[in-house]
C-alpha cells in the first residue's frame, strides 16, 4: 500500500458486549466516516448510515443507542468556538434525529439514553482550559455547566484547575473523573459528584522513593467499586518506564501503590475493576486477579504490537471478554474470551475498506 492509497483509518472501536460492536473508519484521503456495527462477533458488518460526511466524536450505548457529532471542516479558535448538530440513533441506524448543536470537537460521553456530557479540553503545554457541556434530555438542549478559562480567568466556581493536561470521563448521572499530568510530571486524580458542575482534588499518590516523574508520566482514569478504585501510572525516567497501580479503599482519600513486575514498563493497562488488571508490553500478558497480590504471565504472539511496534491498546468488558487493538496507528484487531489464553482475529468491514 503506498502512502497516497485510500485506505480506512479506524477512529474509534467500541464493544459493547461479547457480540455487538460499534466501529468508526475514516478514509485517509476524502474525509469520509463510516459507522458500523456488528450483532455477531464481527461476522456480518451493517452499516449504520450516519446522516453528515465526518464525525468527530461518538458515544455508543447498547445494541442499538448512538450519538455522534458532526465534525467542523473549519473549526474556530477555542475562545470564539464553532457550533455542530448531534444526530442520534435508538434503532442500530436505520434512522437519525438531528438534535442541539454543541461546541465543534468536544467529546461525547453519555451513561444512558438521556444524560450525557460533550467535554473539550484546550492542551497547551501541560495547561488546559475545559469546556464541560451537559444534557439531561438526550441531546435536545445542552448547557455550560462548569468553564476553566485561560490562565484561570473567567472559570466558574468549583472549575478544574488550568494547571494539567486532563482527561475526563464519567461513571454515572453524578459521578466523573478528571485525570490530571501536570508539569514536571506531577499526576492529581480530580472528582466530581454533581454531574460535572464542581470538581475537588483527591490525595496525592505515593511514588516509590529516588523515582522522578517525567512530563511524559501518565495516569489513567480510575476503575471504581464503591469507596474502592485504581488507577494506572505510567511512570517515564531517564532509565525506563515503569508501571504502576495505586488502589484506594476510602474513596481516593490515601492511596497504596503497586509496581508491576518486571524491568521495564507495560505499555498497554486495562484495569477491568478493582481487582482484575491486564498489562502488555506487546510480548507479554500479564493478569491478576487479587489487586496484584499474585501475577500470572501469558507469553503473547505478534498480534499484541501495532505498525509502529507498540503494544496494542487492551479494553476488556469482563475478566473474560476482551480485545487488543491498534489506538491512533495501524494494526491488527483481537478478541478473548477465555481471558486472553486464546485471542481470535477480528475484521471490520466499512465502506470500501477491510479492516483488520
Amino acid at each position: 500500500m503506498t502512502a497516497s492509497a485510500d485506505h480506512g483509518v479506524l477512529q474509534q472501536f467500541a464493544p459493547r458486549s461479547a457480540t455487538t460492536w460499534w466501529a468508526v473508519v475514516d478514509s485517509n484521503l476524502h474525509g469520509t466516516t463510516w459507522v458500523v456495527r456488528t450483532t455477531d462477533s464481527g461476522r456480518h458488518w451493517r452499516a449504520a448510515t450516519a446522516p453528515v460526511k465526518r464525525i468527530a466524536s461518538a458515544s455508543f450505548l447498547g445494541a442499538g443507542v448512538a450519538l455522534i457529532e458532526a465534525d467542523s471542516l473549519h473549526p474556530g479558535a477555542p475562545e470564539a468556538p464553532r457550533t455542530e448538530p448531534v444526530y442520534r440513533t435508538l434503532n442500530g441506524g436505520r434512522s437519525w434525529q438531528r438534535l442541539a448543536r454543541v461546541q465543534s470537537d468536544c467529546q461525547l460521553d453519555f451513561v444512558d439514553k438521556r444524560d450525557g456530557w460533550c467535554t473539550t479540553i484546550g492542551d497547551a503545554m501541560g495547561r488546559s482550559t475545559v469546556w464541560v457541556y451537559r444534557t439531561n434530555n438526550g441531546g435536545s438542549t445542552w448547557t455550560l455547566i462548569s468553564h476553566t478559562g485561560l490562565f484561570g480567568a473567567g472559570s466558574t466556581p468549583g472549575a478544574l484547575p488550568y494547571a494539567c493536561d486532563k482527561t475526563i470521563g464519567f461513571a454515572s448521572t453524578r459521578v466523573g473523573w478528571a485525570a490530571g499530568t501536570c508539569n514536571k510530571g506531577a499526576l492529581r486524580l480530580y472528582e466530581t459528584t454533581d454531574g460535572g458542575r464542581r470538581w475537588r482534588a483527591l490525595g496525592a499518590f505515593p511514588i516509590p522513593k529516588r523515582m522522578r516523574l517525567s512530563e511524559g508520566s501518565t495516569l489513567s482514569l480510575p476503575t471504581v467499586q464503591r469507596s474502592h478504585l485504581a488507577v494506572s501510572l505510567q511512570v517515564l525516567s531517564s532509565q525506563h518506564g515503569t508501571t504502576i497501580v495505586a488502589t484506594s479503599a476510602n474513596s481516593g482519600r490515601t492511596w497504596r501503590s503497586r509496581i508491576a513486575p518486571g524491568r521495564t514498563g507495560y505499555g498497554s493497562v486495562d484495569l477491568v475493576n478493582v481487582r482484575h488488571w491486564l498489562l502488555s508490553n506487546g510480548t507479554t500478558l500479564l493478569t491478576t486477579s487479587d489487586a496484584g497480590t499474585h501475577w500470572h504471565s501469558l507469553k503473547a504472539t505478534a498480534m499484541f504490537v501495532n505498525t509502529l511496534g507498540r503494544p496494542l491498546t487492551l479494553k476488556f468488558l469482563s475478566p473474560q471478554v476482551g480485545f487488543a487493538g491498534p489506538n491512533i496507528n495501524g494494526g491488527p484487531m483481537w478478541w478473548t474470551r477465555n481471558a486472553g489464553r486464546t485471542w481470535r482475529r477480528i475484521k471490520i468491514t466499512a465502506g470500501p475498506f477491510t479492516l483488520g
